[in-house]
């Protein structure tokens, strides 16, 4: 079983992020996923957290992931928060960020980057002027990761979004090819 963190804000699209990234690997053919949305304040802008648990095995666990294999950060700011980086510890972090900030996490922590809200605002990806950036995270999991693959972000995408679907697509790619993984001194 692998299980993922989701840190978002309002607006982002952190949930239906979760939700369309847990329909790409049962795309992919893990026979058992669970998307567990944690909605607290619900306005744009407050801190949001979703899990996500996938898995080739009967998932029997419904609880907060406490030790995720995969931390997306859809939002860099959040790292500001002393309480969701101290949880930070013996993973794969993949942060949404083009400012290539030296962020300082715990040895055995993987950190990928990717400009994901660059590649909303080019894709014209927004909701009430908000960059949209779930879709591109999903693109920079299945880099990062090598979990889920393109071809399957493509047939969700097309199923989920209709006539919008090659445009989320199409972050998605842009994400995968943009997304690399940086070494910080922990």
């Amino acid at each position: 079983m692998r299980e993922i963190t989701v840190l978002s804000r309002g607006g982002q699209g952190g949930i239906l992020g979760n939700k369309l990234l847990g329909t790409v690997a049962f795309t992919d053919g893990f026979r058992d996923v669970m998307a567990i949305p944690i909605i607290g304040a619900e306005r744009r802008g407050a801190p949001i957290t979703a899990y996500l648990r996938i898995s080739n095995e009967p998932i029997r666990r419904v609880d907060a992931v406490k030790k995720p294999d995969y931390v997306l950060i859809l939002d860099e700011t959040l790292l500001q928060y002393p309480a969701i980086f101290s949880a930070i510890q013996q993973t794969t972090v993949i942060v949404n960020t083009e400012n290539g900030r030296a962020y300082t996490f715990p040895p055995g922590v993987s950190v990928f980057e990717v400009p994901a809200t660059r590649i909303a605002i080019d894709l014209k990806l927004q909701v009430a002027g908000q960059p949209v950036v779930n879709v591109a995270m999903i693109g920079a999991f299945a880099k990062a990761s090598g979990l889920i693959t393109l071809a399957s972000i493509q047939k969700v995408m097309d199923g989920y979004f209709g006539k919008k679907g090659p445009v989320n697509y199409q972050a998605a790619l842009n994400a995968y090819e943009m997304t690399r993984e940086v070494r910080r001194e922990g």
